[in-house]
């Protein structure tokens, strides 16, 4: 009989996907532009955000624009791991470990937030929905990890109050 995943895990590769295709091509193009994804406008408002955050001079803006694509491409490839053990897992029938999906969508919300935050102090209206509508994505596939119980915790009997399982309390009443 074949394992279904549950409903977090295929929720995060659905996510995954999405992340993979959009975010890893806009950091690639960022990464192999000669303007290093500065004429995109949502990434130059944030590598001109942290070129003022840090005083940089101009090769620091065009380094800042290199490293804010990298960051893309980072998070991209890190949602494209997590779809590989997926597929894999769904293979054979399990499920892949929970904190690779936990430390995805972590680094996803951290990657959303280094963008977001820029696009906000810019005013940029197009680039705020965009990236809330990200963020928002990851955190509702997180609230879905948390709500949703995992398969582990269910197979192992719970202690009681004396600290026995209720298999070894039985073993010793009987």
């Amino acid at each position: 009989m074949r394992r279904w995943p549950c409903i977090g895990s295929v929720n995060a590769a659905l996510i995954a996907i999405y992340f993979s295709i959009a975010w890893g091509s806009q950091g690639y193009a960022a990464l192999i532009s000669p303007f290093m994804g500065l004429d995109d406008p949502a990434h130059w408002t944030a590598a001109a955000y942290f070129r003022d955050l840090l005083d940089l001079r101009v090769g620091g803006f065009t380094r800042a624009g290199a490293l804010l694509g990298g960051v893309k491409f980072s998070v991209a490839a890190a949602f494209a791991a997590y779809l590989i053990l997926f597929f894999g897992g769904l293979m054979v029938g399990r499920e892949p470990a929970r904190e690779i999906i936990e430390s995805v969508l972590t680094l996803a919300v951290i990657g959303i937030l280094i963008f977001a935050v820029p696009a906000l102090a810019a005013g940029d209206a197009g680039a705020t929905r965009l990236y809330a509508t990200e963020l928002l994505m990851v955190i509702g596939a997180a609230i879905v990890l948390i709500v949703e119980p995992d398969e582990h915790e269910q197979k192992v009997p719970r202690a009681d109050r004396s600290g026995k399982t209720p298999a070894m309390a039985r073993s010793f009443v009987d």
